[in-house]
């Protein structure tokens, strides 16, 4: 996804290993995260900008409804020359879930977080949890969206500025040679007890 914000060099040098893993980039805690961005009108109602997922209040709007099954975080967001991003915030959600693939799909875990890092190769999908979040941040820069709340809200989604939309179907089993061992770290992170451990 090509945004339209900047990467704030400095800040995001910074970031690592305070904010970040060091090794793999991913949020070291479950909290607000406070980016800095340089300056540049935002063009879309989603952005993934400096490892963290950006949007609009418009969409924050959209997204409320099912952000009420379990925690997320919002964060601020600020020019560089220290001026805040009106209408914008960071989003990070507890329980993140995972776009699986095919056998191609690759996978490891991070040396340094012992996170799941997963790269879905072929028709993209989900495997059916023991609790599904009507919202939901990706591994990258995805926010998942029920169906159901999506059926709602679709004119206000229909609405939304530079807004890619495709549905993911949920299986019961997945098409992947995940290990045992990795798919229970994934389930762990999907219920957002991996937060709890770190």
């Amino acid at each position: 996804m090509a945004s339209s914000f900047s990467e704030a060099k400095e800040w995001v040098a910074a970031a690592l290993g305070r904010l970040f893993c060091g090794s793999c980039k991913s949020p070291k805690k479950f909290e607000p995260i406070n980016a800095i961005v340089q300056r540049h009108k935002p063009k879309s109602d989603f952005e993934y900008i400096s490892f963290v997922n950006v949007l609009s209040s418009a969409a924050l709007d959209v997204l409320v409804p099912g952000l009420t099954d379990h925690a997320f975080a919002l964060g601020k967001l600020q020019y560089e020359d220290g001026k805040p991003v009106a209408g914008y915030s960071s989003i990070l959600t507890k329980k993140i879930l995972f776009i699986r693939g095919g056998p191609y799909s690759t996978h490891r875990v991070c040396s340094e977080c012992k996170r799941v890092l997963y790269i879905s190769v072929g028709e993209p999908y989900l495997v059916r949890s023991s609790h599904m979040p009507s919202v939901a941040t990706g591994q990258g820069f995805d926010i998942l969206v029920a169906e159901s709340l999506f059926e709602q809200q679709r004119r206000t989604f229909d609405s939304l500025k530079k807004l890619t939309i495709k549905k993911i179907p949920v299986l019961e089993a997945a098409k992947d040679k995940i290990s045992k061992r990795e798919a229970q770290l994934i389930e762990a992170a999907q219920l957002g007890q991996f937060w709890d451990q770190n």
